[in-house]
């Protein structure tokens, strides 16, 4: 049996940690109660607190991809938009042999897909058109 490293008010991330929860995670790992710098208690197995793979209740996260928000996307157009979903479900279409639309697309639309307008949104919404 491993022997158990109190890790009771030390501070990793976000998270200090409280107490251990009594809980025991797969191969007996300790699952300690945590409290993140916002408030919420989280519990977390000691590996992960001690390896640096857990460091906040998630917030962390959260806060980063609101900061990024469409700085990330190379498009600026938003992931949850028709016109993305479009694009997105188009290529799908385009790159899968079995899909209907390949008929029409080895008929002549073809050209605009290998020329990368399918690939960047930026040359599809500029693409062909009517």
């Amino acid at each position: 049996m491993a022997i158990k490293i109190d890790l009771t008010n030390q501070r990793f991330g976000r998270l200090n940690v409280i107490r251990d929860s009594k809980e025991r995670a797969g191969y007996g790992h300790i699952i300690w109660l945590c409290k993140c710098s916002c408030g919420k208690q989280v519990k977390v197995i000691s590996g992960n607190l001690r390896y640096g793979h857990t460091r906040s209740c998630g917030c962390l996260n959260r806060e980063r991809t609101k900061a990024m928000g469409k700085a990330s996307l190379r498009h600026g157009e938003d992931q949850r938009s028709r016109l993305y979903t479009a694009w997105i479900n188009l290529k799908r279409k385009c790159y899968n042999r079995n899909a209907i639309i390949m008929e029409v697309m080895e008929a002549g639309g073809l050209e605009f897909v290998k020329n990368g307008g399918i690939g960047r949104l930026d040359i599809f919404l500029s693409g062909p058109g009517p």
